[in-house]
């Protein structure tokens, strides 16, 4: 059996089209309009005293894609300064809580704003 791909991505948003509240309500939506996509929860934090909101979703099998595998897609977006930040993790279900997950949590959490 093939392995999973996993994969800890971060992307600097265009700050003049992004605002937190309008990327975040994008991706509810679009996890409700793709179907087999469930939202396991959605929360405001901080980062390096930014404001940052985080939408963890779970995604059924595409087999149809290759994904054979329940997922779950981690996201964490961060405005900060004069520019966005988006993270987001996309591994196997029951390895969010591994070695993956565990690197993605720490990253988050190590962030810092150097100016």
């Amino acid at each position: 059996m093939a392995q999973p791909i996993i994969l800890i991505s971060v992307r600097i948003l265009n700050p003049t089209t992004f605002r937190l509240g309008d990327e975040a309500e994008q991706l509810r939506l679009t996890t409700q309009s793709m179907g087999g996509m469930t939202i396991l929860g959605m929360q405001e934090s901080s980062i390096a005293g930014y404001p940052a909101w985080q939408m963890t979703t779970r995604v059924d099998p595409r087999p149809h894609l290759g994904q054979r595998e329940i997922m779950v897609d981690d996201v964490v977006l961060w405005p900060a300064g004069e520019r966005y930040y988006r993270f987001s993790l996309w591994v196997p279900e029951d390895q969010r809580e591994g070695p993956y997950g565990r690197a993605f949590d720490q990253l988050i959490a190590s962030v810092e704003l150097v100016p």
